[in-house]
């Protein structure tokens, strides 16, 4: 945007000269997610501790939901890469430390084409409240269960297993009053990017440099 503005303003000047047409992007952000903004403590609480999520939590058809939350708000990862995570082979331990692995050359589950979207694989380590919650007996029930997507119950479409389960999120942001599609772009909170939004901003405020997870 800025070469463009630029050429048009300053092509005297040399701009006319500089493109980064068919330069591939190698950061990690998208576009979605720059729309939103993290969650504040207060909203936090509002979305963790109200009636909303307290039957996405005991409503074992939601079960999806609730785990997909709660991840994506301790590790700060995509939903997609999540939603691809095949408990048949991407989680263990390493040191006594659980993980889960992030990795599109990995076997993938039924119908699901892996990506991630900077083509690294990453190896994120589980933060004790996901332990305590129980996440990594979540997985093993999975693995025994043959399944080979992380939540084998949500449909598939395109190779993405995220796309079809987007308005889930939206639904319950709407239910609690979090919801804001019509604020400015980067005020907004509209799906489940805010989690990693969220994640992200925590991090730097305490000093965590989370590109490195």
């Amino acid at each position: 945007t800025f070469f463009k503005r630029a050429r048009a303003n300053f092509k005297a000047q040399g701009f006319d000269e500089l493109s980064v047409d068919g330069i591939p992007y190698l950061g990690n952000r998208v576009a979605d997610e720059d729309q939103q903004r993290a969650l504040f403590d207060e909203e936090l609480e509002t979305l963790f501790e109200g009636d909303a999520f307290a039957v996405v939590a005991r409503e074992p058809s939601l079960e999806p939901l609730y785990w997909l939350l709660a991840v994506m708000l301790f590790t700060g990862a995509r939903p997609r890469e999540l939603c691809q995570v095949n408990p048949q082979v991407d989680f263990g331990t390493l040191d006594g430390v659980w993980y889960v692995d992030l990795n599109e050359k990995s076997a993938a589950g039924a119908g699901v084409k892996k990506s991630i979207k900077t083509g690294e694989a990453r190896r994120l380590p589980m933060h004790a409240e996901l332990l305590r919650l129980g996440f990594p007996e979540y997985l093993e029930r999975l693995k025994r269960q043959k399944a080979d997507r992380l939540f084998p119950t949500w449909r598939v479409k395109g190779g993405n297993p995220f796309t079809a389960q987007y308005d889930l999120v939206s639904d319950l942001l709407k239910k609690v009053g979090l919801y804001t599609r019509n604020a400015a772009p980067s005020e907004q909170v509209t799906g489940a990017y805010v989690l990693r939004k969220t994640f992200i901003t925590q991090c730097r405020n305490q000093g965590v440099v989370s590109k490195e997870i």
